[in-house]
């Protein structure tokens, strides 16, 4: 590694993005606005003090005037003001695992670019060391048919063309390597230079199968269930305009002026104000059917989504298992194909095999070479996928 190079971490790369996404910065501002908003409704249910002060002209052309301390404490509303600050608790609820979820998506997200950014520079060593052999093999081969006419210069141009189209892959590789280096800068807002690498984290295992206790942490059936309850609340809201409304109210203040004493006459008055609704061409009735409307589409949404996430479940387990299986073929064949290269490369250098062999012997060690790094990836993007599937960050362990 060149001096100033940097290894890299997928802990230390998700770090960067958590401390560096605009996004987060502004689902958390929502968290603290609506956390304002719950001790705004927590307030209205609480006492009330202000000051009263009034003017009056009379048509005897007296004037008068009163001041007074007024305490309003609210007293029975069937719930209303419970509710508005069960809805608000809701909508906090909801942004905070909004909050929550945006940056477990962060993390997944930024798990992907490093993987496809690992992918991208082991498939582009994979396509240097196939060149570099086959340059090897052009030099050597390109010597001896100096010194003895052999190989024939058909074969000779077989090897070049060979060779060229391995000079083109490492080209085509290098630049898909800087794309993918782009992709994982933009989201940790750091800068990534050529000669950094990657750590490549541990394949986890996948489990067989999963609790439904496990799905039910998805993000999008949770604020399903967090919307169902806040339609829920809703209904309850509209009903409690039906209730009449009590309040406590207090005066205690002087009045003063020409109907008055010269020295003002100090009251002080309590009691109970009642409002109830009697009729409102309809409106509230309507308003109660409108709220139990909406509480029963949400009802079946969150089936609907349950029912969707389970199938979801099926379809990535079932993925996961293939590629497993895949990942284990790949690597039995690397091996094989490793070997057979080793073997061919023995044979060249005795010049018992030509050079059509050792050529696809070089193709086949490549191929294989590429297929287990492709497996290693969508093994990879498999488990992240179950993860976002159980609402689970990239460093997050399967429970």
């Amino acid at each position: 590694m060149s001096a100033g190079a940097a290894e890299l971490s997928l802990p230390d790369c998700i770090a960067a993005a958590l401390r560096q996404d605009e996004t987060v910065r502004i689902q958390e501002l929502k968290v603290e606005e609506l956390q304002a908003r719950v001790w705004v409704r927590t307030a209205s249910m609480l006492p009330r003090f202000g000051l009263s002060a009034g003017y009056t002209r009379l048509r005897t052309n007296t004037d008068d005037y009163d001041a007074s301390l007024v305490l309003n404490q609210p007293l029975f509303a069937g719930g209303r003001y419970w509710l508005d600050r069960s809805a608000a608790l809701l909508e906090l609820a909801q942004a905070e695992l909004e909050l929550e979820k945006t940056k477990k998506e962060l993390t997944l997200t930024t798990a992907e670019a490093y993987y496809r950014l690992l992918h991208a520079q082991e498939y582009l060593t994979a396509q240097e060391k196939s060149r570099d052999n086959l340059r090897d093999y052009f030099d050597r081969s390109a010597q001896l048919a100096r010194q003895t006419k052999l190989p024939r210069p058909e074969e000779l141009l077989q090897i070049e063309v060979q060779l060229g189209n391995a000079e083109i892959s490492v080209e085509n590789a290098a630049l898909a390597c800087r794309k993918a280096r782009n992709a994982l800068r933009k989201i940790i807002n750091a800068p990534l230079r050529p000669e950094d690498s990657l750590l490549a984290p541990a394949l986890p295992e996948i489990a067989a199968d999963f609790t439904d206790d496990q799905l039910a942490q998805n993000y999008a059936y949770r604020l399903s269930l967090l919307r169902l309850q806040a339609a829920d609340t809703a209904a309850a809201a509209a009903r409690s305009a039906y209730w009449p409304e009590l309040n406590l109210q207090a005066y205690s203040g002087v009045q003063w002026g020409e109907t008055f004493p010269q020295d003002g006459t100090n009251y002080t008055q309590w009691g109970v104000a009642l409002q109830m609704l009697l009729f409102d061409f309809f409106k509230t009735p309507k308003l109660a059917e409108q709220s139990s409307s909406v509480y029963q589409q949400n009802e079946w949404a969150v089936e609907l989504l349950w029912r969707q996430l389970l199938t979801e479940l099926a379809d990535v387990l079932d993925a996961g298992r293939a590629v497993a299986k895949r990942k284990e073929l790949t690597a039995a064949n690397l091996d094989r194909a490793a070997e057979s290269l080793r073997l061919y490369q023995e044979r060249s250098m005795s010049y018992t095999a030509n050079s059509k062999q050792l050529l696809d012997a070089e193709q086949a060690a490549l191929q294989a070479s590429v297929n287990q790094l492709d497996a290693a990836l969508a093994y990879y993007l498999n488990v992240l996928e179950l993860k976002r599937l159980l609402g689970l960050g990239a460093l997050d362990e399967f429970k």
